[in-house]
């Protein structure tokens, strides 16, 4: 009878799907990851922010709504709050005045 280990005995490692080079996920260098996405949030934060949509789920105090926004060559759509104790129905256009990772926006009437 055959042990798991002697099913493999002979053959090289990486035939097994074991990485020859362990720990070592991409190119990139260490500590770049984190910038990378780090200026990735703050151009995201720049372009959503004065951006005018439209609501498409009612907007009000207490209560999430959604709003469609032109953004990265698209429309995307955001969670919103309203900025004051205003009610924003279906159809209103709005600003964003501000914006919370990673779908949030705060929007007032245009």
């Amino acid at each position: 009878m055959l042990e798991n280990g002697d099913l493999f005995r002979g053959v090289p490692d990486d035939s097994r799907g074991v990485p020859s080079h362990h720990g070592v996920t991409s190119d990139i260098p260490p500590g770049t990851v984190g910038r990378l996405a780090a200026e990735r949030r703050r151009t995201i934060t720049d372009e959503v922010v004065g951006k005018v949509g439209r609501v498409t789920g009612t907007v009000g105090p207490g209560r999430v709504g959604e709003v469609m926004l032109a953004v990265r060559g698209g429309s995307e759509h955001f969670h919103a709050y309203p900025c004051d104790a205003q009610i924003l129905t279906v159809g209103t256009r709005v600003v964003v005045v501000e914006y919370h990772p990673p779908r949030t926006v705060i929007v007032a009437e245009a």
